[in-house]
């Protein structure tokens, strides 16, 4: 899955100046997010129901299972991996864990 990311240059070089700018519109950057956020999450299990149909068709949803939790267990560790070689080790520690922000 792909997400959206924008990078917000400071306007002027002034993050305050930034700040206020972006202030006006915080809630329809809000209501943006939040629409956004649920169309990738109603995506992304609209693929995982049809990925099931298809593995139970062909007779291996459990292989089918026990491979996404792998692909998962995969990006965890590359996930914590990046934020160990960025010194966050409680943030790597919490990824392992499975604990989302």
């Amino acid at each position: 899955m792909t997400m959206e990311c924008w990078v917000l240059i400071p306007f002027k070089n002034s993050v305050e100046e930034t700040a206020c700018l972006f202030e006006d519109y915080r809630e329809d950057l809000e209501n943006y997010q939040r629409e956004r956020e649920a169309k990738c999450e109603s995506d992304s299990r609209m693929r995982e129901n049809s990925l099931d149909e298809e593995a139970e068709k062909l007779g291996i949803k459990g292989l089918y299972r026990l491979i996404k939790k792998h692909e998962n267990l995969l990006e965890r560790h590359r996930s914590a991996i990046i934020e160990l070689s960025n010194g966050n080790s409680n943030r790597a520690y919490n990824i392992l864990q499975g604990y989302n922000d």
